[in-house]
């Protein structure tokens, strides 16, 4: 199982640790919470389906499967959170604007995890 554990959000991002099987991989970058709205919050919290998949844009990805009410969401590699529409970024290192070496970062993740997982989003004070 993957996942997100959302340690802290502001206005500019939310930002977290992806673990896989206890063993944390990279660091993760998300739009704020604003009610779930397409292309300008993060993902609500809950149980999903993770999936890799080929992006013609972003290459190989993992497509992010559930009932949210929006499509389309993906963990892919960007560099500043103007680069997510929704999606999670990940990084070897994150601050509220930006992520470092997420290219890396998206190898390590895609390796980590199998071709179809459980994937579970949560903050740091839920279960």
């Amino acid at each position: 199982m993957l996942v997100l554990n959302r340690i802290v959000s502001d206005d500019l991002s939310t930002r977290g640790v992806l673990v896989w099987n206890g063993i944390p991989v990279c660091y993760s970058l998300e739009l704020p919470w604003r009610g779930n709205s397409r292309n300008v919050s993060c993902i609500p919290n809950g149980d999903f389906i993770g999936r890799k998949v080929f992006s013609s844009k972003f290459g190989n990805v993992i497509h992010i499967l559930g009932d949210f009410d929006r499509d389309g969401i993906l963990i892919h590699p960007g560099i500043v959170v103007g680069d997510t529409r929704g999606c999670i970024l990940p990084g070897l290192d994150v601050n509220a604007v930006g992520v470092l070496k997420s290219g890396k970062a998206m190898v390590r993740l895609l390796q980590s995890v199998s071709v179809e997982f459980d994937f579970k989003v949560r903050s740091f004070d839920n279960d």
